[in-house]
């Protein structure tokens, strides 16, 4: 007897350190993190003659060569800065005519063109920077993006909508003119009863091929232009995403036809060159950065936001020296701007 009690003992003790092993590898995966180097904030604080330009409540940045678009719904303008923060012009006022929005959402430049969802007003808009002349659509597309000739858009449907999960198109594209001419992708489905809007996703594109990553799950896919499925990757961190968001794998979440509580687990995300870049739902700024395959490099944070930071979107550039400039769209103490900061690609990272 005494013999098997020593023997559960020592069983005891291995798990425990098999167990505090595991915890020390996961921590090591992401820890320590790489601090953001704080650059400059915009608008206000570079100059004061940009005192009188705000912004009251930013949603969405793109970038051209040359500059920045800022969509700001409560204003329903358009604001533009060069790269480094000034403030250039404004596109648009509230109304429902040429050049005017209501709640706009959703915003991408690509060759001369500025595409604004205009959520209000319950349509598309296509902006011609060069001679400003403007082509609405009647269609409503929350979540898109850009390349070519070509709109990827993400349909919203109904909170309630729970049926044909699987036969549902996620993506739906466009052309130039805002015909329908294709559809393609599978919405999340990890329980039965989940609804279509749980699959809400982020859309980029890189190198030819759009990345559809998922704003409540750590799931992406990679698909060819003409919706053949290239990649199929899940980042899990050692279930570190998944128990940020437990509640979004169980059916009491949609139990109810109208009222569900998917959390949120990602606010943002980014590809480029250097690889993916996830930004965590989080009270601070922290941003995951994997290559193209999938794999963890480094997490980048910065704390010093505290509990009342919403970030609203984020654009990832690759400096000459090919470290990273991540220009962050955020409400901080209720106060709107756009963080610049540097990210540093530790050597051990390459």
């Amino acid at each position: 007897m005494k013999y098997l009690l020593i023997l559960v003992l020592l069983l005891s003790i291995i798990a425990s350190s098999i167990f505090l092993l595991r915890q020390d590898d996961k921590k090591e995966i992401i820890e320590p993190a790489t601090e953001l180097q704080h650059l400059y904030s915009f608008p206000n604080e570079l100059s004061d003659e940009q005192s009188d330009v705000i912004l009251s409540n930013p949603t969405n940045l793109t970038f051209s060569e040359d500059l920045i678009f800022i969509s700001d719904q409560a204003m329903s303008t358009i604001l533009t800065f060069d790269h480094y923060g000034n403030f250039m012009n404004e596109l648009g006022r509230e109304g429902r005519g040429p050049m005017e929005f209501m709640n706009q959402s959703g915003l991408h430049y690509i060759n001369e063109k500025l595409f604004v969802n205009d959520q209000g007003n319950r349509r598309f808009t296509v902006i011609d920077t060069v001679d400003s002349l403007t082509t609405s659509y009647p269609l409503h597309l929350p979540r898109f993006i850009t390349s070519g000739n070509l709109i990827f858009g993400y349909k919203q449907h109904p909170p309630a909508k729970r049926d044909n999960i699987a036969e549902d198109p996620l993506i739906t594209v466009f052309d130039s003119e805002l015909n329908e001419i294709n559809s393609f992708g599978e919405f999340i489905n990890v329980v039965d009863n989940i609804i279509h809007l749980a699959s809400a996703p982020f859309l980029k594109t890189y190198n030819n091929m759009l990345y559809v990553q998922f704003q409540n799950y750590p799931d992406m896919r990679a698909y060819t232009f003409d919706g053949a499925l290239i990649d199929s990757l899940s980042f899990d961190l050692g279930e570190y995403y998944k128990k940020r968001v437990e509640s979004n794998y169980q059916r009491e979440t949609f139990a109810h036809e109208y009222i569900f509580q998917t959390k949120k687990l990602f606010s943002a995300f980014d590809v480029n060159d250097q690889g993916l870049f996830f930004n965590l739902h989080d009270e601070h700024l922290i941003i995951d950065h994997f290559d193209h395959q999938g794999d963890f490099i480094q997490r980048f944070r910065e704390d010093i936001h505290g509990e009342d930071f919403s970030l609203r979107d984020m654009n990832v550039l690759v400096k000459e020296d090919g470290n990273l400039l991540f220009y962050v769209l955020n409400m901080t103490n209720g106060i709107p701007k756009v963080d610049v900061y540097e990210g540093i690609i530790t050597t051990k990272n390459l």
